[in-house]
């Protein structure tokens, strides 16, 4: 089982930027979560307005060493750990450190995007309460793999 004590989350700011950044150059090259999120949003036909909500990004840190990052942007959460380090417990950890802080922050709900094959994620999503809108988008990504994505949310209030 996965000691809680041994991670965190610290806000990312301009001194974790290159640290931050490498991990992300990691994280793209184990998965394809950060290309959905962009092909995704590049089909958008409107954009959706830029609204004043909260919006914060994280580090996850594993004993001070970065193994993921984390955020919420217009109620988006948006989340990717190293390959690694899944399967230990520690997204649930982070999801229900992200609801608290959408909590806080008087957020009316959260919402996000899953790939339809990604079955421990929605698990550990529907057990925290999230449910499916009903609205799924098919995607091609650069690579001309194909992955189908589900939105589920969670209501706050």
């Amino acid at each position: 089982m996965t000691n809680q004590d041994d991670y965190s989350l610290v806000t990312l700011n301009a001194q974790l930027a290159p640290v931050a950044s490498q991990l992300i150059n990691q994280l793209q090259q184990e998965s394809d979560t950060f290309t959905i999120g962009s092909v995704r949003d590049g089909q958008k036909e409107l954009a959706e307005p830029i609204d004043d909500r909260p919006a914060k990004t994280w580090l996850i840190l594993k004993v001070d060493q970065p193994i993921g990052v984390a955020s919420i942007e217009q109620g988006e959460i948006g989340l990717a750990i190293l390959n690694k380090e899944q399967g230990q417990g520690i997204g649930q950890m982070v999801i229900q450190a992200l609801i608290s802080w959408a909590q806080q922050v008087n957020l009316a709900y959260l919402w996000l995007d899953v790939q339809e094959q990604n079955a421990p994620a929605v698990h550990i999503y529907q057990k925290l309460g999230f449910e499916f809108t009903g609205a799924s988008q098919q995607l091609t990504l650069p690579n001309q793999r194909q992955v189908v994505i589900l939105r589920m949310e969670l209501p706050l209030k």
